[in-house]
């Protein structure tokens, strides 16, 4: 059973037992956490509260990997310290945990398998559904504890387990034939779980006809646990393919859809078409041309690049094959399939030339580096529903836009009446004449996957809201007029106004150069089917930078901003250290980011944190204790008897009366009658104090 922690390292258990007597010692804040306590007014009505556990052994946790849940109560991290009853690990291995809110405060517990170990890069959480109550492990199994599952293959290589975070109960997903080789893991999944997709080098199904050459990678889906192959032609046939466009460095979004009732495979054979495996019955070609007049280019290859999310209805291509008759040039182009469309008429060509200037082609903009293949790129972002597709050409291919060639950035719109084409800007071409594995300018916008960095091992530079109408990206041109000097800046536009803005364009930012970035560091181990929700439903804006964009960013570290039309802070601005965005939900209602700050009165360490700048949200503070007195400090000042004689009386005679001694008492005691005595309800007061209880935060 795995143990459940609230933030300050108490076990959970203990908030249920409030109404029982537990004695605790609550400690004055100390004066950074009360400085941190006073932090600036948050936009949107947010607060802090801290998700991660403050006992963590010393751990920090890493900047690198995290998803928040779309109702923004879940929230997974790793980190290289064993905490919350996860078993201790090497320092160069990653144990991952699952914290959730409740209404006391948020609670952490860990979610690795009991036996097996994490390896650097190579295993670990691939994947999550939306709302985080199941996830994919890759989970090396080996000698010294045995298979997790009896029927798991032991031999060297990975097995995907399915995790019910809700029981905590663990599910092989990869069957019992995997051979020697390792599989390619956990690509993407349906809504639920209940049907994911998995690449694998070997045969993971009976019979399957994938061949065990090591060297090309199968499809296979696995259905509540059932395997079978994915990578079958239409007449039957398996064949080598890769899930979406991965392993093959390409996309690989919406791969399957949230109802899994379809998944998509690119071929490795022939001309690497793209296929729809439907039930795990029958195989629908995707790339089949459907021109009517002779000629056209043929014979190259097919990269997916997206689908509908709900049903995989539509599905996104680029190829240089020109499929349709308004495509008379051998450029790449990207292209849409429509099951709803009749026979014949299913595609869409998404990148039609309607420049009657230069009708030279689209020429959709790919990458050659690192091998990569030219139309594997191209697509900078597209709703779910991929009724709004953003994607770069090289060509300009509408009348209104300027001539000449470079990477132009365009949306097609099919929101109204009729579908539209808009040119938004010209992007940076410029490279790295230094290292041509690797892309820099604003390659990075629409070279990397979508989701990943891929083998590029580079950040994805673009994100949008899920109805498509907000696309950020950061990029180096000057897009909107403002002299950025070739300093990257982040951008916003706004499909229903068809307004381009620039969020970090700040005359007077103190410095006036530094970072931008949407995320942190390159993850090591990552849900490979997620992308961290920088944009949200309602256009709000979240990233990274050191440049002081507003007077109260005085600290020159990192900080989060968020950009709603006007720039506000999220962290604070003025601690010691960076502060780094994870993700946020998508509406935007949490943002969560990382610092070594202290930013409640809960935490009491110099570790690094996750917190969530929550609309609505906060938990009380612990309360204020003074400290203990000391030395004379603690006396009491001596008290009057309660006598109404005077201290002498006259008399006309033989002397003074005696005067009544009045000493102080001890501490605790008080004089009745003439006498030290306890305090009335002294010993009932000390009974109220020992009820004190605990109470959870955040």
């Amino acid at each position: 059973m795995s143990r459940k922690w609230l933030c300050d390292g108490r076990p959970a258990m203990l908030a249920l037992i409030v109404s029982f007597p537990v004695l605790i010692l609550l400690l004055p804040l100390s004066s950074q956490q009360a400085a941190a306590a006073e932090t600036q007014a948050l936009p949107d009505g947010r607060s802090y509260e801290q998700v991660s556990p403050v006992n963590k052994n010393g751990a920090d946790v890493d900047p690198g990997t995290a998803m928040a849940a779309v109702d923004g109560n879940r929230f997974f991290f790793v980190s290289k310290g064993s905490f919350a009853g996860q078993p201790t690990s090497l320092s160069t291995e990653y144990s991952p945990y699952l914290a959730t809110r409740g209404p006391i405060g948020w609670t952490t517990e860990g979610i690795s398998l009991p036996n097996g170990h994490l390896t650097l890069g190579s295993a670990g959480y691939q994947g999550f559904t939306p709302d985080l109550s199941k996830g994919v492990i890759q989970w090396q199994e080996n000698g010294r504890f045995g298979p997790f599952d009896p029927s798991a293959p032991t031999t060297a290589g990975f097995n995907s387990y399915i995790r019910d975070n809700e029981a905590g109960s663990f599910t092989l997903a990869s069957g019992t034939e995997r051979g020697t080789g390792n599989t390619g893991g956990f690509v993407w999944g349906s809504r639920d779980f209940s049907m994911i997709a998995l690449s694998s080098q070997n045969p993971l199904a009976p019979s399957s006809g994938c061949p065990d050459s090591g060297a090309k990678f199968c499809a296979y889906e696995s259905e509540n646990g059932v395997v079978r192959l994915a990578s079958v032609l239409p007449n039957g046939e398996p064949v080598e393919g890769a899930v979406g466009n991965r392993p093959f460095r390409c996309n690989f979004e919406h791969a399957v859809s949230d109802d899994g009732h379809r998944l998509f495979f690119t071929s490795n054979v022939g001309d690497h078409d793209l296929y729809a495996r439907e039930d795990g019955i029958s195989t629908t070609l995707l790339s089949a041309s459907e021109r009517t007049l002779p000629g056209g280019e043929s014979g190259n290859e097919v990269n997916y690049q997206s689908a509908e999310a709900a049903h995989g209805d539509k599905v996104l291509f680029t190829t240089k094959n020109a499929l349709v008759d308004a495509d008379g040039d051998s450029t790449n182009d990207l292209y849409m399939y429509d099951y709803g469309k009749p026979a014949g008429q299913h595609l869409t060509l998404i990148s039609e030339d309607h420049n009657p200037n230069a009708p030279a082609g689209a020429q959709v903009h790919g990458w050659f580096a690192n091998g990569l293949p030219e139309g594997c790129g191209g697509l900078v972002g597209a709703s779910e529903d991929l009724r709004r597709v953003y994607f770069v050409a090289n060509n300009q291919i509408t009348p209104d836009g300027p001539e000449g060639t470079g990477p132009k950035l365009y949306l097609w719109d099919n929101t109204g009446t009729s579908p539209k084409l808009i040119y938004l800007g010209t992007l940076d071409a410029s490279t790295s004449e230094n290292d041509s594995s690797l892309i820099f300018g604003d390659g990075r916008i629409w070279a990397a996957p979508a989701i990943g960095p891929g083998d590029l091992q580079i950040p994805r530079q673009s994100r949008w809201s899920r109805d498509g109408r907000f696309l950020a990206f950061i990029s180096t041109a000057s897009l909107t007029g403002f002299d950025n000097d070739g300093e990257p800046e982040v951008f916003r536009y706004d499909a229903l106004t068809e307004q381009l803005s620039c969020a970090t364009c700040v005359a007077d930012s103190r410095p006036s150069t530094g970072s931008i970035a949407f995320n942190t560091a390159q993850p090591q181990v990552k849900p490979v089917n997620h992308l961290p929700a920088n944009v949200s439903d309602g256009g709000q804006v979240f990233f990274n930078t050191d440049r002081g964009l507003l007077p109260e960013d005085s600290n020159g570290q990192v900080d989060v901003y968020e950009y709603d039309g006007a720039l506000h802070l999220i962290s604070p601005g003025s601690g010691a250290s960076g502060s780094f965005f994870l993700d946020a939900s998508p509406s935007g209602s949490d943002a969560y980011f990382i610092t070594a700050d202290r930013l409640v009165g809960w935490d009491k360490d110099s570790n690094v944190d996750v917190y969530d700048a929550r609309v609505g949200g906060g938990f009380p503070e612990p309360a204020f204790v003074p400290p203990p007195c000391e030395g004379e400090a603690c006396l009491e000042a001596a008290q009057a008897p309660n006598d109404a004689t005077p201290g002498s009386s006259s008399y006309s005679g033989a002397g003074n009366v005696e005067q009544r001694k009045t000493g102080a008492c001890p501490r605790h005691k008080v004089r009745r009658h003439g006498k030290c005595r306890k305090r009335r309800g002294q010993r009932r007061q000390h009974r109220r104090q020992s009820k004190t209880t605990t109470r959870s935060h955040g």
